[in-house]
């Protein structure tokens, strides 16, 4: 288990920490949460920790370009992010 309490990615902030979970594996380490589904993959926990925040942001821009056409569930995603997550 590790806590993210803050994102590396510029113009993007965490409003609250969140849980992760840390596997080593033969390639390297899988970074994941248990709210979004989201997986960062690295040689080190730290390259795959950057890496999933990355991939968090990306999900978190995909789903605010596209919310008119968002299914329910996705809507319910977006709200997620939207109460983590804060752009400067």
């Amino acid at each position: 288990m590790s806590i993210l309490s803050h994102l590396e990615v510029p113009r993007f902030v965490l409003r609250r920490p969140l849980q992760l979970r840390i596997e080593r594996g033969e390639a390297g380490y899988s970074v994941y949460d248990e709210i979004f589904n989201i997986l960062g993959a690295g040689p080190t926990p730290e390259a795959a920790t950057e890496d999933y925040q990355y991939a968090l942001v990306s999900y978190y821009e995909h789903l605010l370009v596209n919310e008119s056409r968002l299914s329910n569930y996705l809507k319910n995603q977006l709200q997620k992010l939207r109460d983590l997550i804060d752009e400067e």
